[in-house]
């Protein structure tokens, strides 16, 4: 995890699910950006 997020900076991240309009809709679910970072680890 600590390479992932050496190599896609959490502002990066943030930029990505923006620009894709992937925000959480629900309180409860988990956040998008761990989202991201988990499909980048798979």
């Amino acid at each position: 995890m600590g390479l992932l997020t050496r190599t896609f900076t959490p502002e990066l991240v943030h930029q990505a699910v923006e620009e894709a309009g992937a925000w959480e809709e629900r309180t409860k679910a988990l956040p998008s950006t761990l989202m991201v970072y988990f499909t980048l680890a798979m």
